[in-house]
């Protein structure tokens, strides 16, 4: 068993701001794949990702893979 425990104000918070990336002037989320919106939001999760002190890796594509070390 795991001792871990979430967040829950920081997860939401998180999702809120990763959310906010693309939206448009109506509030309607447009983050198409290998768009420039689809870049910032990956580069906001690695960069928690990195904070956390994982291991990260993006691949060509864009796809995420990250480990604890």
């Amino acid at each position: 068993m795991s001792n871990h425990s979430i967040d829950s104000t920081r997860l939401l918070g998180r999702l809120g701001e990763l959310g906010a990336i693309g939206r448009d002037s109506d509030s309607r989320l447009i983050r198409l794949a290998s768009s420039d919106t689809d870049k910032l939001g990956r580069d906001k999760f690695v960069s928690w990702i990195e904070a956390a002190g994982l291991e990260v890796a993006v691949d060509r594509i864009g796809r995420v893979a990250t480990r604890r070390p």
